[in-house]
């Protein structure tokens, strides 16, 4: 299912990348443009239901981040995520058990409340500035 969705980003040099991006693989790490659809190498990418929930998750983490909305593609509910990406190969882990439906052997923690997954977002409209 397609909807619109919100997406948590982080602001390097006037640049939107994955709000997370410092814990992630560099050539993992995604990149937003306006208007420009985004689809991971590898996964899939995580996004809110709604801008309330985006919020609290931004409260909760750095004020420095931004929200934009947009449209999310295949979206779907997340029972869990991987607790952190410690290194490559348990990046790489974590999604190919998850697409290849296997057990995972990593430690794991809840979603944050609110949040989808989505096979690509194509980001409409900055609705909240980083500090």
């Amino acid at each position: 299912m397609d909807r619109i969705c919100y997406k948590v980003v982080s602001c390097q040099n006037s640049e939107f990348h994955s709000a997370m991006y410092s814990d992630l693989p560099h050539e993992y790490s995604l990149k937003y443009e306006f208007g420009v659809k985004t689809i991971p190498k590898i996964g899939k990418i995580f996004v809110f239901d709604t801008l309330e929930h985006a919020g609290k998750f931004v409260e909760e983490h750095n004020g420095y981040l931004a929200i934009f909305s947009g449209l999310a593609t295949d979206v779907g509910r997340p029972k869990n995520l991987c607790y952190w990406y410690d290194t490559f190969d348990i990046f790489k882990r974590f999604w190919e058990c998850k697409q290849h439906k296997k057990k995972l052997k990593v430690e794991l923690r809840e979603s944050p409340k609110g949040t989808l997954s989505c096979s690509s977002f194509t980001p409409h409209t900055l609705v909240q500035k980083g500090l």
